[in-house]
């Protein structure tokens, strides 16, 4: 891969919701963004784009392969990753859907004997001592 695809490649990166470039040279770009977790390496082999996508959603890919074939063409890999940035940020993260399990897992340990809403707390309160002084 020459300079000026990298470079073509990091522009459509930039335009299309991949901000930041992680790293650039011979064998592909790996691109990245702050506003969602997931990245894309991107290469250049036999003509065509070759993509894959570090992710943390195991959504993501499904969804991807939905609408895109496996060999990306130049007028595709924009709308490939636009299309990657809109889902890594609209669907559910795994450390969101970790956080759900976990809390399920922490409501499952609770006593059986709890109805409804009520709870039983014992509280300790510090009592406010008033003096009042009379002339």
């Amino acid at each position: 891969m020459n300079p000026l695809q990298r470079t073509l490649i990091e522009k459509t990166g930039n335009d299309n919701g991949f901000e930041h470039v992680v790293a650039s040279d011979a064998s592909g770009v790996t691109l990245a963004s702050a506003r969602h977790a997931n990245r894309a390496l991107v290469g250049l082999e036999g003509g065509a784009y070759q993509v894959r996508f570090q992710t943390v959603s195991p959504s993501l890919l499904p969804e991807l392969l939905r609408s895109f074939p496996a060999k990306i063409a130049d007028a595709f890999l924009a709308a490939l990753l636009y299309r990657a940035a809109r889902l890594s940020r609209a669907l559910p993260s795994q450390a969101a859907s970790d956080y759900q399990q976990a809390v399920a897992a922490e409501l499952a340990e609770l006593p059986a004997d709890i109805v409804g809403t009520e709870v039983e707390r014992m509280v300790r309160q510090r009592v406010a001592r008033v003096v009042i002084m009379r002339n």
